[in-house]
């Protein structure tokens, strides 16, 4: 089963990240190799060591808008990861420029 973790590469979703340890998908708003070195730093900071950059790399990113329906997935993609996951962790924050 799978972990889902919205708002990965923030500070909330990096720590449940590196607690986590397990399969977990973070949707993302950028392209996941963007999201990816963000996800990098933000694992950083968050005090994951080696084993935690390492598992990095079986973390699945998916381009998402959390403000959209189904996280701006298509219906497919958003029925397989309901499917799949066992916890939803949404720790993403809407930021709009005002």
């Amino acid at each position: 089963m799978t972990t889902v973790i919205t708002g990965a590469t923030g500070f909330l979703g990096s720590h449940r990240l590196v607690r986590d340890g397990r399969r977990v998908t973070a949707p993302a708003r950028r392209d996941p190799p963007a999201a990816r070195g963000r996800l990098a730093h933000a694992l950083k900071a968050a005090g994951a060591g080696q084993g935690g950059l390492a598992a990095l790399a079986e973390v699945r990113l998916l381009r998402d808008d959390v403000s959209r329906p189904c996280l701006g997935l298509d219906t497919g993609t958003y029925r397989a990861l309901a499917e799949e996951a066992k916890e939803i962790w949404h720790c993403a924050a809407g930021h709009r420029p005002a």
